[in-house]
């Protein structure tokens, strides 16, 4: 049974469906759900309050500034995630072209079960 289900959203219109089977997900097993984005180490102040904005009627969000691996790793680990759900954008290299290089990286690297949403 999921307790905590984490999805990392990157604002794009293509991370809403994503968001969508994370919520159905949380409702389906009682779990809460929060929402990170993250945003590049060099990120305005603009930038950090536009993604806060974007993101403020979701259930529980974070927003981050970064690296988007290091951040996603911290935040499973301190959140004691069940799961993370991750928008495939497919690309990249061939290797890569199904699931996205984020994708690709934590299938084989997350502390937690990994769920892509194409």
């Amino acid at each position: 049974m999921l307790k905590h289900i984490l999805i990392a959203h990157d604002l794009r219109g293509t991370a809403d469906l994503a968001l969508r089977r994370a919520t159905q997900l949380a409702q389906q097993h009682g779990a809460r759900l929060s929402v990170l984005h993250v945003l590049a180490p060099a990120g305005s102040e603009q930038a950090h309050d536009q993604a806060r904005q974007v993101l403020d009627n979701s259930i529980s969000h974070a927003v981050h500034q970064g690296g988007i691996l290091r951040c996603l790793q911290e935040q499973l680990r301190a959140r004691g995630s069940d799961l993370l759900v991750l928008g495939s954008h497919g690309r990249g290299a061939l290797s890569q072209a199904l699931l996205g290089s984020l994708a690709q990286h934590f299938l084989h690297k997350a502390p937690c079960d990994v769920f892509v949403v194409r």
